[in-house]
């Protein structure tokens, strides 16, 4: 992964939903920062062409404790997964955190 982050990241697996283009796609999450995620898309892209940097996408999901967390991100990197390249990893930097969320990591970190 990335090694110049602003953050330290903690790694989780957590379902989650993203939003490109008023589509939506199935994953899940692979770890966490203040200002980032990395996100695994499981499910089929029509156009995978369509993964450019600085794309911006929703993404929601429930946390174990019970929170919903819908969050504004931008894809600052992207990569299919090996071995079949049938799935995409994102680099995601969140757009404004909310304060709750800030705290939800804090008690990872």
């Amino acid at each position: 992964m990335r090694e110049n982050r602003g953050y330290k990241r903690a790694d989780v697996e957590i379902n989650a939903r993203i939003v490109i283009n008023g589509e939506v796609y199935a994953g899940s999450i692979k770890n966490v920062s203040e200002s980032g995620l990395g996100y695994l898309i499981t499910s089929s892209l029509p156009n995978p062409d369509m993964l450019t940097p600085l794309i911006t996408a929703g993404i929601s999901f429930q946390v174990p404790l019970g929170q919903v967390y819908t969050l504004s991100c931008r894809t600052v990197w992207f990569s299919k997964t090996l071995p079949h390249g049938k799935t995409f990893i994102l680099g995601m930097k969140i757009m404004d955190p909310p304060h709750a969320y800030k705290e939800w990591i804090k008690g990872l970190i």
